[in-house]
């Protein structure tokens, strides 16, 4: 992960949570937020998995008030990416993240169509 306040960088670990950047402190969701106006939602959504990691798609409470912060901007996307987050979608995408690059194919096109 990489810091965009002093440009440090570093590993966060897994399954741990961090709420500011080990090297100048600033708070990582606040981060987050400044830079959710700008950017696309699929890299707002993988900060997201970068710094809170996968664990973070479990817990369906955490997500949605993550979601309901970083994009109370876009009511739109927030109101798609909370319905997907009810649908249990993330949950369904890790159950078939190791899954054989065909059957992956399969069953994502089949979340799709939902």
């Amino acid at each position: 992960m990489k810091c965009t306040s002093c440009q440090g960088e570093w590993t966060p670990p897994k399954n741990i949570s961090l709420s500011k950047c080990p090297f100048c402190q600033v708070d990582i969701l606040q981060m987050l937020n400044e830079q959710a106006q700008l950017l696309s939602t699929e890299v707002v959504l993988s900060n997201m998995l970068q710094v809170y990691g996968t664990g973070l798609l479990q817990n369906q409470q955490r997500l949605s008030a993550m979601i309901s912060d970083l994009f109370s901007h876009d009511p739109k996307t927030k109101r798609l990416l909370l319905l997907s987050v009810q649908e249990k979608v993330p949950q369904q995408l890790i159950a078939i993240g190791n899954s054989d690059s065909s059957i992956r194919t399969t069953q994502t096109k089949a979340i799709q169509q939902l």
